[in-house]
């Protein structure tokens, strides 16, 4: 359940995500105070509700959509969180931008009004206030109110002190010569190995970001669970790309891998080989299947994917084609191609995937949970979170804890986002009556 709402004719509308036939997305609906609900809406796989108004809701991928109207194409970046105002007027937060539209009936002399802020993108939470021009919109990032008149913004949570831990540095990647941190509250590198850091602003004030790749010392990509971002200055700053796809569509980022010229994107339904250079559709590998892929790996001339059900397979991308090689015990989320062989890693388990599809499990170091990076020079970085070392292999294979240890300290420069993503971006165009 993500919601419960009520619309202007006073129906209550009950959203989920997962508890429609097949475990899709619906809506169940109530005329009377909830003493009974009828099933309402049902839509496809990841495209939940946001809104309902009568016959018309906002939906995940495809904005505003009517009741057994034909289904449009999906949306470039998924709708975060909508509201429909008194008068039905719809109100959207796409990426970093709230649009507030008005109502066919109330569009004379009215406006559609906008505001785009990188702290808008992640919000998941939209109130619209009765003046018609201000909304809350709330998210990971905080709560902010918006004035779409003046183009202000507040902070709704200024001078109230979080709980110790409320925020979180989330992720660290190498960018070659410098570490860019990806947290709660934003993202920053740092040119001196940790001791300093600066902002790195983007689009979005925050990217959840899932893998990175790195195109030369300019150019890097950030595999984000919503969004592809991109950076030509070497991680100084991001933006968004718009990730077209053709007859089938991602709903998530999962992993991405360069192979020449092209990405590959493994996300929650399937496969995709996206050009480097954007603009062009990126390709669904119809024969892997629309399940989620969980890692990538490539070499000079091959690549692999390992699936959510713990299938590897060897892919030929210019091709389209997938064999598969083994099936693992278990899923697992971390997957390299290091000394002639694949190294897999699951929760507790290791595991060496040769060229001929035989498995080997190999003893981890130590029990528990497993933790891995690929360091693309030949080597693969793994250790166990609750031992103090470090296991650095040569090969596929597990050399006993080096003894590494991390030192030196530091920490993130105490700054307000609203300094550095200010002023928002205001924009007034004129509905035709």
């Amino acid at each position: 359940m993500i919601g419960i709402t009520r619309d202007r004719d006073g129906t209550l509308h009950a959203r989920m995500k997962k508890h429609g036939a097949a475990g899709l997305p619906a809506v169940i609906s109530s005329t009377d105070e909830g003493v009974s609900w009828q099933l309402s809406w049902q839509r496809d796989y990841h495209d939940w509700v946001l809104a309902v108004d009568g016959t018309r809701a906002i939906t995940r991928w495809y904005g505003l959509v009517e009741q057994g109207a034909p289904s449009s194409a999906p949306l470039l970046r998924a709708v975060g969180a909508a509201a429909v105002d008194a008068e039905g007027g719809v109100a959207l937060v796409i990426g970093n931008r709230l649009e507030w539209r008005p109502s066919v009936e109330a569009s004379a002399g009215r406006a559609t009004r906008a505001l785009i802020h990188p702290l808008l993108g992640d919000a998941t939470h939209l109130l619209l206030l009765p003046d018609g021009h201000t909304a809350v919109v709330a998210g990971e990032q905080g709560a902010y109110r918006l004035d779409l008149l003046n183009g202000s913004l507040d902070d709704c949570l200024a001078g109230i002190t979080a709980r110790p831990g409320a925020s979180k540095l989330k992720r660290l990647w190498s960018l070659g010569q410098q570490v860019m941190a990806t947290a709660s509250y934003g993202t920053f590198r740092s040119l001196d190995s940790g001791e300093t850091w600066l902002p790195a602003p983007s689009e979005w004030a925050q990217l959840d970001v899932e893998a990175h790749v790195r195109v030369d010392s300019n150019n890097h990509y950030l595999i984000c669970q919503r969004c592809l971002a991109h950076s030509s200055d070497g991680g100084a700053s991001w933006r968004l790309v718009d990730l077209v796809t053709e007859d089938h569509h991602y709903h998530e980022l999962f992993t991405g891998r360069r192979w020449g010229n092209q990405l590959l994107l493994g996300t929650k339904r399937g496969c995709f080989v996206a050009p480097l250079a954007t603009g062009t559709p990126a390709r669904y590998l119809a024969a892997l299947g629309s399940g989620a892929i969980n890692a990538l790996a490539v070499d000079d001339e091959r690549a692999w994917a390992l699936d959510s059900e713990g299938r590897v397979f060897l892919l030929d991308p210019a091709a389209g084609t997938a064999q598969q090689l083994a099936h693992l015990d278990e899923p697992c989320e971390f997957l390299a191609y290091c000394d002639a062989a694949l190294l897999a890693v699951g929760e507790e388990s290791l595991y060496r995937i040769e060229a001929d599809g035989s498995v080997k499990h190999i003893a981890p170091p130590g029990s528990g949970e497993l933790a891995a990076v690929d360091l693309n020079d030949g080597r693969i970085l793994l250790w166990n979170p609750a031992l103090p070392g470090l296991a650095v292999p040569t090969q596929v294979g597990i050399r006993s804890p080096t003894g590494l240890t991390l030192h030196g300290q530091s920490s993130m420069p105490p700054f307000s986002l609203m300094d550095v993503y200010w002023p928002p971006t205001v924009t007034d165009s004129t509905v035709p009556v």
